[in-house]
């Protein structure tokens, strides 16, 4: 631990606000006082235990820890909460517009801006609910889902531009993986047998990386079902036209608690689905969505919505 200060051998009488910068190996705490003086700025490991032992001495001075909500922070902002500490987690984005002040970007900097802004205690800035492990390790679950589609699609994307450049003709949809390889194998036979062109060296890799991405996309969309349906709260939402395991569980892992929120319309603007206002004398502008919330719930619940709607067209369709 290196640090210009420590509190070994100090006596400690006021209240005091400690910043926290973390990084991956090593983090930054700064310690200040009514005064916004510091009194502790030390670099130490990323352990909550040696966090812990650095604050020891003040520990019944303490009012609050900030830090910015990074995957760093979090297993610190716990092992804090476990021993006692007020820990308050701030978004990047707004933490980062605060710490622009400052004319030189520091860790040193950048602990002592998130401890004023915990003794400042800022109404404008927004604090982030810590989740608990099961819900986070959903989330995780979804985020890997949303990036292993992604891939997917590049993948699938670029065996159709090879065959369409070099004169094929374009590849049925296939929502199985059994059904997109033997499309894909068709769309080669044919290729080969109109233009004399074999692309099975460059195709064919191509194919076994997007079936091998989609049977294991698909294994997670069964666990994700039994999932949906077995929980108590989740399996409510699939009552909701539209609705579906996947949107049914990012939901509910992107708002977990319910009652932190003072009133259900605040779940909108916490999405970042209600609009913007931009407002100046007599004008005033009402501008598209916010999108300030979870983008991966947002794009599940407008899904949801579409579906929704989809399905209401075609059955008053079906009336008529």
């Amino acid at each position: 631990m290196n640090g210009k200060s420590q509190f070994e051998g100090v006596v400690v009488r006021e209240s005091l606000w400690a910043g926290l910068d973390t990084g991956a190996e090593t983090s930054r705490l700064c310690v200040i006082n009514g005064e916004l003086a510091p009194v502790l700025d030390a670099t130490l490991n990323s352990t909550a235990e040696e966090m812990i032992a650095a604050l020891a001495p003040s520990r019944t001075h303490i009012v609050e820890i900030a830090a910015e909500a990074t995957s760093s922070s979090i297993p610190l902002a716990r092992g804090l909460r476990d021993a006692g500490y007020r820990v308050i987690l701030y978004e990047a984005w707004q933490v980062s517009r605060y710490l622009r002040v400052r004319r030189n970007k520091t860790d040193s900097n950048d602990a002592r801006g998130l401890a004023e802004l915990a003794k400042l205690q800022l109404p404008s800035m927004r604090s982030v609910y810590l989740k608990s492990l099961d819900t986070q390790r959903l989330r995780a679950k979804l985020q890997f889902r949303h990036k292993l589609l992604r891939q997917r699609l590049t993948c699938e994307n670029m065996m159709r531009s090879l065959i369409r450049l070099h004169g094929g003709g374009k590849i049925k949809t296939g929502y199985v993986a059994r059904t997109v390889e033997r499309n894909v194998r068709a769309a080669l036979d044919a290729l080969r047998g109109e233009t004399g062109i074999d692309l099975s060296d460059d195709v064919l890799a191509l194919l076994d990386l997007a079936i091998a991405i989609r049977r294991f996309v698909e294994r997670l969309d069964k666990d994700f079902v039994a999932l949906a349906h077995a929980h108590p709260v989740c399996s409510r939402f699939l009552r909701i036209p539209g609705v579906g395991p996947i949107c049914a569980v990012s939901f509910y892992t992107a708002v977990e608690d319910p009652w932190r929120f003072a009133r259900a319309a605040d779940i909108g603007p916490y999405l970042g689905l209600t609009p913007k206002v931009r407002q100046s004398g007599t004008s005033r502008r009402h501008g598209r969505i916010s999108k300030l919330g979870n983008l991966l719930t947002r794009s599940h619940l407008v899904t949801a919505a579409t579906v929704a709607m989809r399905d209401d067209v075609e059955k008053r369709q079906r009336i008529r």
